[in-house]
């Protein structure tokens, strides 16, 4: 039996207001052509041309305000902002989920049959079908219009997600977007935390195939320049819809294709029509059919003949006939036309946009290449838009269309290039301040000197500022590198670094720091080259390859002692002391940390001060040096309170919580990773979370709350894994093994601990794989497997002893004395307990050396 719920009346009628709208207008549209094709009275076939038009129009919006209910809050907000005619075709009701499509056509003429195809199909199909559609066709036929209106019109047959991505398949001054870059465009679409996001394509791939398997979405695919562009994004399975366009007709399978053409006749003068109006039409209409003629018959032709047309109420359809007679094709000589009339400041906005390396255009862009202020820049802006030359993305956030872009680009080929030196200075400065918020900085990058770029007030704001503008800094990036545009080819990729490193952009940061380093070296540049090595080294030091990145930090450290930069070398000396303490020596780390600190406090850098205090409390919270490390860990905090770093104290509570924990003081410890686990939830930040999550999950181990702790567990299992953190991951599964052992799952924790020995050797980390041999040990003692776990807690011992770990020591002689003890070896089990004692009395563990001092007794009196 079906147990889906019968469809509100609302929905039905929504649905079939989409199908019966088509014919409805299609017949409007035959009535007046015939009435222009035979002759008749002008003047009343255009006042007959605007009476249907408008009672389609009420009829129209009267069934939709039943079919729908009152549009969104932020959809009236759009409008509001929108200087376009309100909508006079059906309109998709409000749905829940995540919308990314771009703005809906006000009113959207012709294209009919296709519509009706494409909605019927969609519509027909079972809610558990998969269904995809290619629209191919010429460059400004309207592909990505009918694409987007339909995937509006089906928003609520698809309520979990309105998706959008554009592959630029057909820019000359920009690659085509990879398959793995659009992913994770998908991806973080739909919620995921840019650093849940796994770096190989593949993964991301198969991560995208899982998350879209659970929803009913519609899925646009724009631009696509191949198949295999577009084969990693299809959906596996699930109540899908995609609709991909091209230039080319794509080859895949179980797709639908769907030619499109050139538009009819009849359905070119309706949208040219549309936009001039039918009173004014009415006496000139014979000159129409020459007009779209003229045009191609193609969409984006039309539109921007007709806006011509609309801001110039002198000029009649003959006039702009007679300025398109001229032997360029149909789109070129309409946008000529158009950026000719165009006035002074708005002409010279839409050449020197021709510039733009990036794909997003706003005010404060359109100043910087221009030398306007943002006010004549943002106004400019508006009367390109209002001229059809720009497509609006979201509110002061606009493109061009493919076509309209490459004619800006070839028009601007004789301008020097002042503008685009002033717009990578502009980004750079910008950037350079978000960084500033996020981290110590990057010595030798300037301040910011231009006002119209507003410096972020927060290391929150900062981090939507870079996730904003990332299209176009990557854009600026490559731009620099390929016309070695220097300081900014090195620059711009080296203050981008600590936030690809946040977010995982290792697949778009490498390249660049690669092609910024090999321009430094050929300029000679020490400190360029400095600053490139050490983003290359962040870079290598998340992936694992920790020799690869401690040479780079090696590189780094020398080209800094060379011009002497202070903030570089304390930089430098915390990267080095991460990389220290991951491969267990506490004291190189220490002493490296130390060095940092103090390079910080005589440059006054506050975020640099909380960042080594919070490597400091790491490190002696390794060492069992709890004291010490809350007081590092309150020290960070001050600081971070001081920079307003929200990340920063997320990070401090995390600390302090872990501290409670570890020294018994449960309710302290909830509080603080309660605290923590909710400011990174808040901020987005899925590696911050899910340690919390997994010290969170160890907590309620501890007090018995078994369930509990294992759904964090894995929850930080998935996102861990998610973001191809294996050093994460096997934190997880160590935490999921002494869960399995508490509750006597032994086979389930040996599994885990397994798991977790494995991934820490494969990062190279040998105080996780020596804590994890001690978990194995104790776990083999307690199936009675001696000879196993003495073996095991043997080679902790070793690796405890390699890094100078002396809690570590005492532990693993500690374990090795109850293994013995419960074999039946008693002086072996009193030697080991006899070596314990005066280590655990070292690290100032009162209640270890008591245990063991009772321990060593009852041996005593056992003999």
């Amino acid at each position: 039996m079906d147990s889906t719920p019968p469809q509100p009346r609302r929905t039905r009628l929504a649905r079939a207001a989409m199908v019966s709208a088509i014919p409805l207008t299609s017949a409007a549209v035959g009535i007046t052509t015939n009435l222009v094709t035979a002759a008749w009275n002008w003047a009343l076939a255009g006042a007959l041309l605007a009476f249907v038009i408008g009672s389609i129009i009420a009829t129209v919006l009267v069934d939709w305000g039943e079919a729908g209910p009152d549009t969104s809050r932020r959809e009236q907000t759009d409008r509001q902002q929108d200087t376009r005619p309100v909508a006079t075709e059906q309109q998709p009701a409000t749905v829940a989920g995540v919308n990314t499509l771009p703005r809906d056509l006000g009113v959207f003429t012709g294209r009919h049959e296709e519509v009706r195809l494409l909605v019927e199909a969609a519509t027909s199909r079972a809610e558990s079908a998969l269904a995809i559609h290619a629209v191919d066709g010429m460059g400004g036929v309207g592909k990505t219009t009918l694409a987007v209106h339909v995937a509006h019109l089906l928003a609520t047959e698809y309520p979990d997600a309105q998706l959008y991505v554009n592959l630029r398949g057909y820019l000359s001054d920009q690659a085509p977007m990879r398959p793995g870059e659009a992913l994770e465009v998908l991806l973080v679409a739909l919620g995921l935390p840019l650093d849940r996001i796994p770096p190989s394509p593949d993964a991301r791939s198969a991560l995208w195939r899982a998350q879209i398997s659970r929803r009913r979405a519609v899925v646009v695919i724009d631009n696509a320049s191949d198949a295999e562009q577009v084969r990693p994004l299809l959906p596996g399975s699930g109540g899908c819809l995609v609709i991909i366009t091209s230039r080319r007709r794509l080859t895949l399978p179980d797709v639908r294709p769907l030619s499109l053409a050139a538009m009819p006749a009849r359905e070119a003068a309706t949208l040219f029509i549309s936009t001039v109006g039918a009173i004014r039409a009415a006496d000139q209409l014979p000159m129409v059919d020459a007009v779209v003629s003229r045009c191609g018959h193609l969409p984006l032709a039309i539109e921007v003949a007709a806006a011509w047309l609309a801001h110039r109420p002198s000029k009649k359809i003959d006039d702009l006939l007679a300025a398109l007679d001229t032997p360029l094709d149909a789109v070129t000589a309409t946008l000529e036309l158009s950026v000719r009339s165009l006035p002074t400041a708005a002409r010279q906005v839409f050449l020197h946009l021709g510039q733009h390396p990036g794909p997003i255009i706003t005010g404060a862009v359109a100043a910087a290449l221009t030398g306007l202020d943002v006010t004549s820049a943002s106004r400019a802006i508006d009367v390109l838009y209002e001229h059809n030359l720009l497509q609006e993305m979201s509110r002061s956030r606009y493109q061009f269309h493919d076509l309209v872009r490459e004619f800006a680009r070839q028009a601007a080929v004789e301008l020097d290039s002042s503008g685009v030196e002033r717009l990578l200075r502009s980004y750079l400065e910008a950037a350079a301040a978000a960084d500033r918020l996020l981290g110590p900085g990057v010595p030798g990058t300037p301040e910011p000197a231009d006002e119209e770029w507003t410096k972020p007030p927060t290391d929150t704001a900062a981090r939507a500022w870079f996730e904003a503008e990332l299209p176009n800094l990557l854009a600026c990036a490559r731009h620099a590198i390929e016309h070695r545009v220097v300081p900014h080819a090195w620059m711009l990729p080296s203050v981008m670094s600590r936030y690809f490193r946040e977010r995982g952009y290792a697949l778009q940061a490498r390249p660049l720091l690669i092609g910024a380093l090999r321009i430094a070296t050929t300029a000679g540049d020490p400190l360029a080259q400095a600053n490139c090595h050490l983003g290359l080294g962040t870079l290598d030091q998340i992936a694992g390859n920790h020799t690869a990145a401690r040479s780079h930090f090696n590189e780094a450290n020398a080209h800094y002692e060379q011009v002497d930069s202070a903030l570089g070398s304390a930089n430098a000396s915390m990267e080095l002391g991460v990389l220290d303490q991951i491969s267990g020596d506490y004291a190189a780390a220490q002493r490296r940390f130390e060095t940092a600190m103090q390079g910080y406090q005589q440059l006054g850098n506050v975020l640099g001060q909380a960042y080594a205090h919070a490597e400091l409390a790491a490190v002696a919270k390794l060492l069992n040096a709890y004291a010490e490390a809350r007081k590092h860990v309150n020290s960070a905090l001050t600081y971070y309170d001081q920079a307003g770093s929200q990340a920063g104290q997320a990070e401090a509570y995390s600390s302090l919580g872990g501290i409670d924990r570890l020294t018994g003081d449960w309710d302290a410890a909830r509080v603080h990773l309660t605290r923590a686990l909710h400011l990174h939830t808040a901020l987005g930040h899925g590696r911050g979370q899910a340690y919390a999550q997994v010290q969170l999950g160890a907590l309620h181990r501890a007090t018995g709350e078994h369930t509990a702790a294992r759904k964090l567990l894995y929850d930080a299992l998935t996102s861990y894994h998610d973001a191809g953190d294996r050093m994460g991951m096997a934190f997880a599964y160590s935490q999921l093994g002494m869960l399995d052992r508490v509750i006597g799952e032994h086979p389930a924790a040996r599994g885990h601990f397994e798991q977790a020995l494995s991934l820490y050797r494969g990062v190279g980390s040998l105080a996780g794989e020596a804590n994890t041999l001690t978990s194995l040990g104790i776990l083999e003692r307690l199936m009675g497997d001696y000879t196993a776990a003495l073996s095991n807690l043997d080679r902790a011992l070793a690796l405890y002893t390699t890094l100078h770990d002396r809690a570590g020591q005492a532990d693993a002689h500690t374990e090795l004395a109850a293994t013995y003890r419960e074999s039946g070896d008693a002086a072996s089990a009193h030697a080991e307990l006899s070596l314990a004692l005066p280590l655990w009395i070292a690290v100032d563990s009162t209640a270890a050396a008591d245990r063991a001092r009772t321990g060593l007794a009852a041996l005593q009196e056992s003999t």
